[in-house]
């Protein structure tokens, strides 16, 4: 876990882990470990959470409020981030498509989408779509020239 991290490291403050599952085994690989506040403090947010009161008032040394209730689901949801995963997963045979779509259900907490203010989500997003639309592209040509061709050879 992280504290169980931060505690090897004899390291006190905020920061958080990020870890990944390895499929197969179970095991937790570390990838990052940040001590610093960033757009992820929207996340602790969301699940109830304001660490950046409750790390200040360990800070001043007033006491630290347990009266937080933590909701526990949310999703953490970074597209251009995702994606890009989703494409070395599937290479890899690790996850599909539809896989991917199911794991968004739910609770939501998104890194940069706010529908009061879509820009920054287009600004980053936009250069996705012309690899997103020629990938779609070459499948449906795939697709069709096997359709094609199955036509083909019937007499």
């Amino acid at each position: 876990t992280a504290i169980e991290t931060f505690e090897r490291l004899n390291y006190t403050g905020f920061g958080f882990v990020q870890l990944k599952r390895v499929p197969g085994s179970g095991d937790y690989h570390i990838l990052e470990i940040n001590c610093r506040y960033n757009t992820t403090a929207a996340l602790q947010h969301r699940c109830g959470i304001n660490m950046a009161y409750i790390n200040y008032c360990d800070a001043i040394g007033k006491a630290v409020p347990v009266d937080q209730q933590q909701i526990d689901g949310v999703k953490w949801i970074d597209f251009k981030s995702d994606l890009a995963a989703l494409s070395d997963y599937r290479k890899a045979g690790e996850w599909t498509l539809w896989a991917w779509l199911w794991s968004l259900h739910g609770k939501k907490c998104f890194a940069i989408l706010d529908l009061k203010d879509v820009n920054p989500w287009l600004f980053t997003s936009l250069p996705l779509f012309p690899r997103i639309v020629r990938k779609a592209a070459m499948m449906l040509k795939t697709r069709w020239s096997a359709e094609r061709e199955c036509a083909d050879a019937v007499p």
